[in-house]
């Protein structure tokens, strides 16, 4: 008898398919750089021994800021460094001004030849609004003189209005105190004044001086967000009885 099954092949058992593996989706990066490719950027105004090395716009966790470098290119220590960023609109018209300093950060002076890593966060800034934006940097030497031992304090007396930051200096021959001020309102500020008293180590009451926005050819009013930088002079002052001083500002709306 022949053999059974003559002429047919074995039929191999069937294997178990793998399931396929997921595919894991690429993750994004807690910062993207270089988003926002339709907005340009520019360095404006800048002091001659600072310089604006790079900058560039990045997105991390749906805030939008700017990063960049300033370089101190000159022979004397800066005690004080601010890049001020303003973003504008395709017609050119500013609609939000933001500051970094040196004060802010653990960089209390920027020595000769050294960096600056400044990063300004655009808060609440409707970014589909913007189109460009301006770098600009201010700074001042180390003074002259050491006003280590005078310290500073602000009074925020006019709701409308936000002193953002204070600086005592002197250049040359002149000794001042700059500063930034907001105007956090929701109109338009057609005058601001900022005095700065001078108090005497008794907390006594020496001189006061004062400066306004409308003494400015460039700025005539404060819009709403816009930030003005003062300047308040003394002069003739003999800073040795100098223990402090005040800065406060009030407004007058259009």
């Amino acid at each position: 008898m022949g053999d059974e099954g003559s002429g047919a092949t074995d039929t191999p058992e069937p294997t178990d398919t793998p399931e396929p593996t997921d595919t894991p989706e690429p993750t994004e990066t807690d910062t993207e750089t270089g988003t926002d490719t339709d907005i340009s950027g520019e360095v404006g105004d800048t002091e001659d021994n600072l310089e604006v090395t790079n900058h560039e716009l990045y997105q991390t966790n749906g805030e939008v800021g700017l990063q960049g470098t300033i370089q101190n290119t000159g022979d004397s220590t800066y005690d004080f460094v601010q890049a001020e960023v303003t973003l504008q609109d395709d017609q050119g018209e500013i609609l939000y001004e933001f500051i970094d300093e040196t004060e802010e950060e653990s960089v209390s002076q920027l020595e000769a030849g050294n960096e600056w890593q400044f990063d300004v966060v655009f808060e609440e800034a409707q970014m589909s609004e913007v189109t460009s934006y301006t770098i600009d940097v201010d700074g001042y030497p180390v003074p002259d003189e050491d006003f280590g031992d005078i310290t500073g304090d602000v009074d925020d007396q006019d709701d409308n209005l936000e002193i953002i930051s204070t600086h005592l200096t002197r250049q040359e021959s002149q000794t001042f105190v700059t500063g930034d001020i907001k105007n956090v309102g929701q109109d338009d500020i057609e005058n601001i004044e900022v005095n700065v008293t001078l108090y005497d180590d008794s907390d006594n009451e020496l001189f006061d001086f004062n400066d306004t926005v409308e003494q400015e050819d460039e700025l005539q009013q404060l819009f709403p967000d816009q930030i003005w930088e003062f300047r308040v002079v003394f002069d003739d002052i003999d800073m040795q009885n100098i223990a402090r001083y005040v800065v406060t500002a009030n407004s007058e709306l259009v």
